[in-house]
């Protein structure tokens, strides 16, 4: 017995120890993953707009954050906003930011979506640009990205790049192979001999001598015969003249601009098909952040080349990050790490500073914004981000079925006898066949055999039988055959009378005319008969994306990110009129032909046309009958209950208002359940003819 009894003893002992040695190593192996702990700027502490373009640390340490929709400057505790308004119209920069740089002085030059500008810091005052050329007299892009040892401004203008001497007030044409975004590949103040230009998709690099442009070499482009590879970059990494490393659609690129040979990262643990949008080298590591669309912060080890660490959205942890899809990253000198969260705002901390990891489970992990919403019949569909088709009944209070799970939806349109067309976010689509409640798969073919994703903008049916597609090249006749094809075929007429045929919108007004909308240039002027396009004339200068377009008698009315604005079909050269001064994510009308407007960040808003006066819904906390959140997203009104409007709001609340009431009933989509979203952010919605909710 005795033996015994010492024999468990000495065992339970060396479990005990096993137990010990092996926690030890899981906390040690823990402790080599950085835990970073962010806080948040967001729209309720000051920050302007949540989406955010652009991020500078001037040298006094103040954080300047260009967002979609004015100019924030931040000192770690108070958030100033410039910003254009009905008053201020100026010299402040257009409120949709591109780019911002410093010259030696500290003054600071500001690109944006309709002018450039330079603010003088001891005078706290903006000046703007003034060029000769007719293009640059208003309402024109800009991105500002290099100073050379001359003192000359290297700046993308409405289409070119040019050379600026502001002292000769000289203006100096480099190129025109360039989609408005620049990468330096040298600090300030030296002989720029080359640098890199964004295409619609793809990169040029474009070699400079004696100031003038040498060559333009494509890369990842459809026109290209260096690479096979197709992909859109969005943001660049130069570690040195022979490598780079581009944040892409098809995942981390690595590339010898020399050779042209090139290898793709695009996968961590489960984590498969990983969208790169961001990119930033680790202070003093041979390591990279690399921001994604979907998938959170990732940091990716140069020695061993793979994905070594995730950082995501964790619903139950206010210290984690506001979402999953980073637009972009920003590391100062400090070592104090600013991440631009797609429409949440701006995350930053610090990467000194290290606490102990905490593991969460799947679950819990929620960032699932919606992104479409049809009404079908008695059906409600809700496209998400992430989660796939979420469709409810006619009032939301059940939930039918949930298709295309952990797949993200982009768009969901309504076709003939009640079917749907699905895009996903991979460019993939699917028919939806309502006699038959089938989905079925479609191959996409596109103009010129072009093999990769294709941007599709929008979608426009003119008449019963006909589909149009804006994309990133062009109008494109949109065709799904018997065989289960949907092909898209670029039109020469339309196309060729747009400077720049990166369509973002095409706007149907009375009298078979329609307005053809350049991604945030200029709107064009078409007459449409039997699907035949014939230009008419160039109408007015758009520095702005459209999201919502009502037409009523002769008046147009667009919800965008420059505000609701106000135009005369008849007199559309003349300047608009601002009727709401807040970035517009969404406008319908009733059936009074009234308006119903969403912004980001002033609520619901309904405008009276005959009384000409606004109504705004905005949250209340301490009032459970108020709208969940001044973030709106999507709107649709309810077809069979028609004093309902049906609001998509941030993190994924649906909202149902009684316009005869005022009040609000909350669809709340926090549990992770069979028919439930999860922390989804609506997109879009539908509802069909028997009143159930896409």
């Amino acid at each position: 017995m005795v033996g015994q009894i010492n024999l468990n003893f000495k065992t339970t002992r060396l479990l005990i120890s096993l137990m010990v040695l092996i926690f030890a190593i899981q906390n040690s192996a823990a402790q080599n993953k950085k835990t970073l702990l962010f806080k948040h700027l967001t729209q309720e502490n000051g920050l302007s707009d949540p989406t955010v373009r652009a991020l500078h640390i001037d040298k006094d340490d103040f954080l300047w954050i260009g967002t979609e929709n004015g100019l924030n400057r931040f000192d770690g505790t108070n958030c100033i906003t410039y910003k254009k308004t009905k008053v201020n119209q100026s010299n402040i920069p257009g409120n949709y930011l591109t780019n911002i740089i410093e010259d030696k002085n500290g003054d600071l030059i500001i690109g944006s979506q309709s002018n450039l500008v330079k603010y003088n810091k001891k005078t706290d005052n903006f000046s703007l640009y003034n060029f000769s050329l007719p293009d640059l007299q208003q309402n024109y892009y800009s991105f500002p990205f290099y100073i050379d040892k001359q003192d000359n401004l290297w700046v993308y203008l409405a289409g070119n790049i040019y050379r600026h001497n502001s002292k000769k007030k000289q203006l100096i044409k480099i190129t025109e192979f360039s989609n408005g975004y620049q990468f330096k590949s040298k600090p300030f103040y030296q002989e720029l001999n080359w640098f890199i230009s964004r295409g619609v998709k793809g990169i040029y690099i474009n070699r400079i001598e004696d100031g003038k442009e040498k060559s333009a070499t494509e890369y990842f482009m459809p026109s290209s015969n260096k690479n096979s590879l197709i992909s859109h970059i969005e943001d660049v990494y130069i570690a040195s003249d022979t490598l780079l490393w581009l944040a892409g659609e098809k995942g981390l690129i690595k590339l010898n601009p020399i050779n042209g040979t090139y290898k793709v990262f695009n996968s961590h643990v489960k984590i498969k098909n990983i969208v790169c949008t961001a990119i930033a080298k680790y202070p003093n590591k041979p390591l990279l952040f690399v921001g994604t669309n979907g998938s959170g912060l990732l940091i990716f080890d140069l020695v061993t080349e793979t994905f070594i660490n995730h950082y995501e959205h964790i619903e139950s942890d206010p210290y984690s990050i506001s979402a999953n899809y980073i637009r972009r990253i920003y590391i100062d000198s400090k070592s104090n790490l600013f991440l631009g969260i797609d429409g949440y705002g701006l995350d930053y901390t610090n990467l000194n500073q290290v606490i102990f990891p905490r593991y969460v489970t799947k679950a819990e992990n929620k960032d699932n914004n919606i992104t479409a919403i049809l009404k079908l019949k008695d059906q409600v569909w809700c496209a998400t981000k992430n989660s796939g088709i979420k469709i409810y009944n006619h009032d939301l209070s059940k939930t039918v079925s949930t298709e295309f799970q952990h797949l993200g939806i982009n768009k969901l349109i309504q076709l003939e006898n009640n079917n749907v067309l699905i895009e996903l976010a991979n460019g993939a689509f699917y028919l939806f066949q309502y006699n038959r409640n089938k989905f079925t798969p479609l191959k996409a073919i596109f103009s010129n055999n072009f093999k990769g994703k294709v941007d599709i903008h929008q979608m426009l049916k003119l008449g019963k039988d006909s589909l149009f597609g804006a994309t990133e090249f062009g109008i494109a006749r949109v065709q799904i055959s018997k065989n289960n094809t949907i092909r898209f075929d670029l039109l020469n007429e339309p196309n060729i009378s747009i400077t720049w045929p990166n369509v973002q919108q095409l706007i149907q007004l009375p009298e078979n005319k329609i307005l053809v909308q350049t991604y945030y240039t200029a709107m064009y002027l078409f007459n449409v008969k039997h699907n035949q396009f014939t230009f008419e004339h160039k109408t007015i200068r758009t520095p702005y994306a459209t999201n919502g377009k009502a037409v009523i008698g002769k008046y147009l009315y667009l919800a965008t990110t420059a505000g609701l604005l106000k135009y005369n079909i008849e007199k559309l050269s003349e300047k608009e009129e601002l009727l709401i001064d807040a970035k517009c994510t969404s406008l319908i009308t009733d059936e009074h032909n009234n308006l119903w407007i969403g912004t980001e960040g002033g609520g619901l808003n309904y405008f009276n046309r005959a009384l000409q006066t606004f109504k705004s819904y905005k949250n209340d906390p301490a009032n459970i009958n108020s709208i969940s959140s001044n973030l709106v997203k999507m709107l649709i009104i309810d077809k069979y209950e028609k004093a309902n409007l049906i609001i998509g709001t941030h993190r994924g609340m649906l909202n149902i208002l009684n316009t005869k009431t005022g009040k609000f009933q909350h669809i709340s989509n926090s549990k992770d359940e069979k028919g439930t979203i999860g922390s989804a952010e609506i997109v879009a919605l539908a509802q069909d003819e028997t009143g159930t909710i896409w």
